[in-house]
């Protein structure tokens, strides 16, 4: 096999011979860690990077505790099975039953969304496609085609929370204790959404993403949940934008969606960062905030005026 350089480097021969920019970039099942390289490598190319069914090393395929000789032999051992069959039959068998597995390399990747579907296959033809396509569509555009009409839109505060330094704190205290830790964090964020009139859309293993009829009580919320969040040792950083989004079910989507993760992406710990558009909308509300300065949020047009509340 190629290195993952000589793999980038071809795919960046390819786009150079057709004049291509830019592009979204798909990496499949090992191809995702070569998808993920190029997309660092290159940042300013691709602006939207989606991975399906992908590892972010080979070293994932196997337990911790396996040594290099180990992993040899099972290396080996595969080799010799290859176009049996038996490799789709029993690959990470051993992992079936830890729902965090599949969201290993997401939780690595600063602001990313990640989507486990019901059923299907590892091979991403197969299964119910037409919400897969639809998915990526959204997440490159804003927007899905397909059953658009079907589509309840609304005008919404979206809050984006993340805990800060997870990764770490996780390895620290170890799966048990940060389950509970988390438990701990999601008790403590409906607590507070609830008490601020607004709707918790989903957790997101680290984090929470929730929407408000009305950006003072939103803000409010964010920096209440913030302090309390400290309290209990686990720092947290929040975003808001208001905007138009679409209800999907029990989800959201759309481009506020996006824009709400990509403000959320320049707090820092214990910071609320909202949009201009949240600003102007709470002006006289007794809310005071200062600048932040303007950013160029990844996918999104034009620069961004953000803003820390601070009370």
């Amino acid at each position: 096999m190629p290195s993952l350089e000589d793999r980038i480097d071809d795919v960046r021969a390819v786009m150079d011979a057709i004049g291509s920019r830019r592009a979204v970039l798909v990496g499949f099942s090992e191809d995702a860690a070569m998808s993920v390289l190029f997309a660092t490598t290159y940042p300013d190319r691709i602006p939207h990077l989606v991975l399906f069914g992908g590892l972010a090393s080979i070293a994932d395929l196997f337990p911790p505790s396996f040594s290099p000789a180990e992993a040899d032999e099972w290396l080996t051992n595969l080799v010799k099975r290859w176009g049996s069959g038996s490799f789709l039959a029993n690959v990470f068998a051993s992992e079936a039953s830890n729902p965090d597995a599949a969201a290993k390399m997401a939780a690595g990747i600063p602001g990313a969304k990640y989507i486990e579907y019901p059923s299907g296959d590892h091979a991403f033809w197969t299964g119910d496609t037409e919400t897969l396509v639809g998915d990526i569509e959204e997440f490159v555009t804003g927007h899905r085609q397909a059953g658009d009409t079907d589509l309840e839109r609304i005008l919404a505060t979206v809050m984006f929370t993340d805990i800060v330094d997870s990764t770490r704190q996780a390895a620290e205290m170890g799966d048990q204790r940060w389950r509970g830790r988390l438990d701990e964090h999601d008790a403590l964020a409906r607590q507070f959404i609830d008490r601020h009139r607004g709707n918790l859309v989903k957790t997101t293993g680290d984090g929470v993403l929730a929407t408000f009829d009305g950006p003072g009580r939103a803000i409010r919320c964010a920096l209440s949940f913030s302090s309390a969040a400290r309290q209990i040792g686990l720092p947290v950083r929040a975003g808001l934008h208001t905007g138009e989004i679409e209800m999907r079910g029990g989800d959201i989507g759309g481009i506020a969606v996006h824009a709400v993760a990509r403000v959320m992406s320049q707090s820092g710990p214990d910071e609320v960062l909202v949009s201009r558009v949240v600003t102007d909308l709470v002006a006289g509300a007794g809310l005071r905030f200062s600048e932040r300065g303007s950013y160029e949020l990844k996918g999104l047009p034009g620069k961004w005026d953000l803003f820390a509340a601070t009370g």
